[in-house]
């Protein structure tokens, strides 16, 4: 099986990571620890993300989807998402909906009607 980086160069692609930012440069962790949270303006979004015919061996962790507070991360959608190895995940405001087929399923997966 290939990693994440030969999957994606064999398949043409580049590979990359999403990630948001987990601690905030003044604060602290991702819920602001107390500190008000920016305006609309300033605060990142990140939403309708879609991660298909993917195959992985993760050897450590395969998924850490951290949002913030006021702004988290939003319909992400697994298709056909397989990672073998380890199932080590966490989540923090962070919402994904998954196919029948990806394995295994994601920690902070949203109910799908």
């Amino acid at each position: 099986m290939l990693d994440s980086a030969q999957q994606c160069s064999a398949s043409g692609a580049n590979p990359a990571v999403l990630a948001a930012p987990a601690v905030h440069p003044r604060s602290g962790p991702a819920d602001h620890a107390g500190t008000p949270p920016t305006n609309a303006t300033a605060t990142p979004a990140m939403r309708r993300i879609t991660i298909r015919n993917l195959k992985v061996k993760a050897h450590t962790q395969f998924l850490d989807c951290a949002g913030l507070s006021d702004s988290g991360i939003e319909d992400i959608t697994f298709d056909d998402v397989v990672v073998t190895g380890t199932a080590s995940q966490s989540c923090q405001y962070c919402s994904i909906s998954a196919d029948p087929g990806s394995t295994p399923r994601p920690k902070c997966e949203k109910a799908v009607p």
